[in-house]
């Protein structure tokens, strides 16, 4: 397998070990079951979540989290253009609906939150490569993007001078929130410039390409992508966790509604770091791109207990 003998060996710790050991269980599956590895599908990786529930007596939760593992396999071979992404379409309520997968909840949390730490968040920084590792993260945190919006800036999109940035929002049916403007630190700025007149050109579609992020073999880096670096990036900081799944009826089969550290986990950082330093709220669902101000407040204003015992001894009455 392709991915085994280019991708594999650039890991290292607990990435390199987990990734290795779900690819090796999907191969052995494969040999064991006498399927054609060039012509599986997602019927084939239901098949194999079984095979590991009834034969290999795996528990519930280690088959969703070794399903997360392969198609992060299957993203990067996509990527790279060896093979269809065989997770496509597959779906939790349509394909697997026996699956109870609820790991053990982060300790020391409120029941919804994910956010990172600002402690947390150096780690993640420390840890990153490359300069096209900092600059997802580093984006992701200080505009407060989605992975999508990320995906979608274009070099023409920046304003050096004034340290702003206009964001394609992903409200894309609502024409009046299609385009937001953003801000950034001068630090953000020099990585951004060290990225773009250094590391960038190093990239094939870079000559050609109006993104700030290119694939390796495509113009515009897939949002995808952006959530595999992430994840990969925390698992190397050692400050990625599994959490409860709320039971909100869609996405049971997203990668984010699992993993603590996630390009939509730095998002809701960007909110809750700003209202913990007393910016106010409608001004920060404006920087947020919120259409309204209660969706700011709802779903992305959620704390730890640790913030919520903080405030209370703070506000303490005389």
């Amino acid at each position: 397998m392709t991915y085994w003998e280019e991708r594999l060996p650039k890991y290292t710790g607990s990435t390199y070990h987990n990734r290795r050991r779900v690819l090796r269980s999907w191969l052995d599956f494969v040999e064991e079951t006498e399927r054609d590895l060039d012509a599986v599908g997602k019927k084939d990786v239901v098949a194999w979540m079984e095979w590991l529930r009834d034969e290999k007596k795996v528990v519930h939760s280690t088959i969703n989290q070794w399903k997360i593992e392969l198609s992060t396999v299957y993203s990067w071979l996509d990527e790279n253009d060896y093979c269809e992404n065989i997770f496509d379409g597959l779906k939790k309520k349509v394909d697997y609906d026996w699956l109870d997968a609820r790991p053990e909840k982060s300790k020391g949390s409120a029941q919804g939150v994910t956010y990172v730490t600002r402690e947390d968040y150096k780690k993640l920084f420390s840890a990153c490569e490359s300069d096209r590792e900092r600059v997802i993260v580093g984006s992701l945190a200080e505009l407060g993007v989605r992975r999508s919006e990320l995906a979608w800036l274009q070099l023409e999109s920046f304003n050096w001078e004034n340290n702003e940035v206009t964001i394609k929002t992903a409200k894309q049916s609502k024409p009046e929130l299609m385009y937001q403007p953003g801000f950034y630190t001068t630090s953000h700025k020099l990585l951004l410039k060290r990225w773009i007149d250094g590391e960038r050109k190093a990239f094939a579609p870079a000559s050609s390409s109006s993104y700030l992020l290119t694939g390796h073999k495509k113009e515009m880096i897939r949002p995808r992508e952006i959530t595999t670096i992430v994840r990969e990036i925390a698992d190397r900081a050692g400050i990625q966790a599994y959490r409860e799944q709320e039971a909100n009826g869609h996405g049971e089969d997203s990668p984010r509604q699992w993993a603590k550290v996630t390009p939509h986990a730095l998002r809701h950082s960007y909110g809750v770091w700003r209202t913990k330093a007393g910016m106010p709220l409608s001004q920060l669902s404006r920087l947020m791109r919120h259409a309204d101000v209660q969706t700011t407040h709802d779903y992305y204003l959620r704390f730890s207990n640790d913030d919520l015992k903080d405030a209370y001894d703070r506000y303490q009455p005389e």
